[in-house]
């Protein structure tokens, strides 16, 4: 298996590089770096043959400083579809891409490529908008919500740690105003979704030596993931394309869509089809 990451050369490429480089030699995979040189209007200026032999000699050292394995592979084509297709041809584990290139606009979070693979893929996607912790040994933070789309990631996120010798900080986030609503006196009562998530993560971890711990927080997803992230220095955050509540046929979920959009570290996407 490998991994695949999509290079452009802007600044957001050393984060980028830096985090598949970490991701693959803590899974023992071959790390395959594609460059897309598109002439579709409003992308950079296509760079000379040169500069890209000056740009592949630091990608490989960055790889070769971590043992990794490696390819490059340059190709004429727009990079949203490019990544995709080479993708499938590698039968790629995960697609690891920056969260904005050399042709996004100034104040954006995620570039348009960005936006598109992660639409698209049918592999798990990592967008890098800056580096966290390390992944061998290291914190995943998954969020949680028992959904059917949410068991896939889940379960992704437990292969990896099995992999990787890491534990994961498992985070079921409910709304804050949910105490004020009136529900039954009762001690079982539990929050919307929460007993299918505790009993979702009970399954999964009663097949693991993996560590995993289950939190309930109250407060908004896209911050609560965050905030859990820094506290634990996790290497990533990990999401279902779609959780619970989210509407039929729409790829992303809303919560899924801002947590891409402002993150602070690495987000994978784990797709539910």
């Amino acid at each position: 298996m490998t991994i695949l990451v999509g290079l452009d050369g802007s600044v957001h490429s050393a984060a980028t590089l830096s985090f598949a480089a970490d991701f693959a030699s803590a899974m023992g995979v071959d790390v395959v770096i594609v460059h897309c040189r598109s002439k579709r209007r409003g992308d950079a200026e296509l760079r000379s043959e040169h500069d890209i032999d000056m740009a592949a000699e630091e990608w490989a050292s960055v790889l070769e400083e971590h043992g990794v394995e490696h390819e490059l592979v340059v190709m004429e084509h727009d990079p949203r579809h490019g990544l995709i297709e080479q993708a499938k041809a590698e039968r790629a584990e995960v697609i690891v891409i920056g969260s904005r290139g050399r042709g996004g606009f100034r104040g954006l979070k995620l570039g348009g490529t960005a936006d598109h693979v992660v639409h698209h893929s049918r592999c798990p996607v990592a967008i890098v908008p800056g580096i966290g912790g390390k992944v061998a040994g290291g914190t995943a933070v998954l969020g949680v919500d028992g959904s059917d789309a949410n068991r896939l990631a889940a379960q992704w996120a437990i292969h990896v740690a099995e992999r990787t010798g890491g534990r994961i900080e498992a985070i079921f986030v409910h709304d804050p105003m949910a105490d004020s609503y009136p529900h039954p006196m009762v001690d079982n009562w539990h929050y919307q979704g929460q007993e299918a998530t505790e009993r979702m993560v009970k399954e999964l971890t009663d097949t693991t030596d993996v560590e995993v711990n289950l939190s309930d927080v109250a407060g908004h997803v896209v911050t609560t993931l965050n905030s859990s992230a820094t506290f634990a220095d996790a290497a990533f955050i990990v999401v279902g394309t779609r959780g619970r509540g989210s509407v039929r046929g729409r790829m992303l979920g809303a919560p899924v869509l801002q947590l891409v959009h402002h993150a602070h570290r690495p987000v994978v996407v784990v797709p539910h089809r």
